[in-house]
């Protein structure tokens, strides 16, 4: 029996890169330090987030193209900031915490988005860091879950907007290619639902895992 019932983009990320990191954070619960990264990362979904809404100053970010973005988006009344959305085994719009016959299957948070007067949306993340590529699996992703929350959407322009670099990643989707995504997702997700082992999968990443041999960890590699 799996241990798995729902899933977002990370938590597949996780697993794909090592079921047995994903088991030990995701599902024995034990505790990941919180690196200097992951919290500038909140702090800057935070204050996008607050500008964004009315709430505080114009965030401090070095890219120019995605403060033109963030001041863009701050113009629309319609907007959306930071939600989270939640789409049961059916891919229908339930609760994030829905339990029962409409249980939560996919968790997907929104960072920024907007609904124009044509049918289209677009959806923003706001990424730290350096662009490293591999990005179309997430934009994929967002386009499914805003054409599933906003059924009269016939167009979704997925963005990564990269906040300390003059860089954005875009994906196009229209509303015909909803179908031939979700089962491209259906397939990738089910091997991650289906494990019960959670098996090790060792790479030049386990060094600096925090459950590593070397780290004094339960895992055997690193």
């Amino acid at each position: 029996m799996s241990y798995v019932t729902s899933w977002s983009f990370s938590s597949w990320d996780m697993w794909r890169e090592c079921p047995y990191r994903y088991k030990l954070i995701k599902i024995d619960k034990l505790p990941v330090e919180t690196s200097p990264q992951m919290l500038r990362g909140r702090e800057v979904h935070d204050s996008i987030a607050k500008y964004l809404t009315g709430q505080g100053p114009a965030p401090a970010i070095a890219s120019r193209t995605t403060l033109q973005t963030i001041e863009e988006l701050r113009n629309f009344d319609d907007k959306i900031v930071e939600q989270q959305w939640g789409f049961d085994r059916r891919w229908e719009p339930t609760g994030w915490f829905a339990k029962g016959r409409r249980a939560t299957w996919l968790r997907t948070v929104i960072d920024a988005g907007v609904l124009y007067e044509d049918t289209s949306a677009e959806v923003v993340d706001w990424k730290t860091g350096k662009n490293r590529g591999g990005y179309d699996d997430q934009l994929e992703l967002f386009a499914i879950a805003a054409m599933r929350h906003l059924p009269s959407i016939q167009h979704v322009t997925t963005r990564l907007a990269f906040v300390d670099h003059e860089e954005t990643v875009f994906g196009e989707y229209p509303r015909a290619e909803l179908p031939k995504l979700i089962e491209k997702w259906e397939g990738q997700v089910a091997p991650m639902l289906a494990d019960t082992e959670f098996n090790p999968r060792p790479s030049g990443r386990c060094r600096f895992c925090d459950f590593s041999r070397s780290n004094g960890g339960p895992c055997k590699y690193g």
